[in-house]
């Protein structure tokens, strides 16, 4: 519920700036001002997706897994922590790592552990404070190895032999001395191990799992931007979309960009407004509907539509900023290429109109 609530501030924020920035006529000042409010639209979303990730991490789903990805992830939920406590983030990911077979919302809650162990006891240090994390292959090309480490105050010799035993904490009232059994349990779980490296100063923890022995890629630091196409692009000239939305300043900037793409738009504030102009002779190519509405939501609405008009069901692509409940609303066996996660992109939302309507007339 909370995920909905932010998400979906967050796609007009987002959508209004991208619609601003494809003015060519907009001064250079307000470009830059643009470009600064999408980019920390876009961050605020990373940021939700990843706690969405993290909270669902009791649903076991294992599979291939590149611990790069796992380390940035993780990375990235605690981030605000650096500046605040004038923290350096430093080390080297292995961009030739194996990947090894894991859950990666499990292996990521593991990370967020130990890098919040990390920031926990550098507070307790003067600056310079460094965190330092490493990905590599070790020795015997069997294991793929993560390091966190810190410039901290340690860990005591007598504390050290029970770290990893349940309730046993540094923290004090502050801890509840389970995070580090659980991250042990998980790690153990996908066959591999996590343990402390003895130090002269700070506090190293090594996280090894055996690798799959197939290099997989990581995702890239910084993701590549997609060709522009000009503002007045008739892309989707001839389409004809159907946006339901109960919130207006959600759809107006969806709207208004897809009409300017050429698109014909209705638009409905709940699946009832959308059924009267389905039954007043609309037919669209394409419906976008947000899942939670009043009156009748998207859930709703789409099983109306299996049930009535088949044909328009299968033409329903979903827009919701939380998706975890799709299961229990009937709708488990929705392919994913029909959702799209709050708050999308306008040029994202506009190529999955394009594919979704070339597949349909295949």
């Amino acid at each position: 519920g909370v995920a909905h609530e932010v998400n979906n501030p967050l796609m007009p924020i987002a959508s209004h700036a991208e619609l601003r920035l494809a003015d060519v006529t907009l001064p250079a000042e307000q470009r830059n001002e643009m470009q600064s409010i999408l980019r920390q639209a876009q961050r605020a979303a990373k940021l939700l997706r990843g706690l969405l990730r993290f909270v669902r991490a009791g649903e076991k789903r294992t599979a291939a897994v590149n611990l790069n990805d796992v380390v940035r992830s993780a990375t990235d939920l605690v981030s605000y922590r650096f500046l605040i406590d004038e923290i350096t983030i430093e080390g080297k990911l292995d961009h030739t790592l194996p990947t090894v077979i894991g859950d990666a919302n499990r292996l990521e809650q593991v990370l967020v552990n130990l890098l919040s162990n990390a920031l926990d006891a550098l507070r307790l240090v003067k600056p310079p404070r460094r965190l330092t994390v490493d990905s590599f292959l070790d020795d015997t090309g069997g294991r793929v190895c993560v390091t966190v480490t810190d410039n901290g105050p340690g860990i005591a010799p007598e504390m050290t032999q029970r770290l990893f035993r349940p309730f046993a904490t540094t923290k004090g009232a502050k801890g509840t001395g389970l995070g580090l059994y659980i991250s042990r349990q998980i790690v153990r779980e996908a066959e591999g191990e996590l343990d402390v490296v003895r130090r002269d100063a700070g506090t190293q923890f090594l996280l090894w799992l055996p690798t799959t022995r197939q290099v997989q890629p990581s995702a890239p630091t910084v993701v590549p931007q997609a060709t522009a196409t000009p503002a007045d692009a008739k892309t989707l000239a001839g389409i004809r979309v159907m946006l339901l939305d109960d919130e207006e300043l959600v759809r107006s900037p969806m709207a208004r960009f897809l009409k300017r793409r050429g698109a014909e738009i209705r638009e409905a504030g709940d699946g009832e407004a959308a059924l009267e102009l389905i039954a007043a002779g609309f037919e669209p190519h394409v419906i976008l509907a947000d899942l939670r509405m009043p009156r009748l939501d998207g859930a709703e609405f789409y099983l109306h539509l299996q049930q009535a008009r088949p044909a328009l069901a299968e033409r329903v692509i979903f827009l919701s900023g939380d998706i975890t409940h799709l299961a229990g609303r009937g709708l488990a066996e929705v392919p994913r290429d029909r959702i799209l996660v709050k708050p999308v992109e306008l040029a994202e939302l506009e190529q999955r109109v394009l594919t979704f309507v070339r597949e349909k007339a295949a």
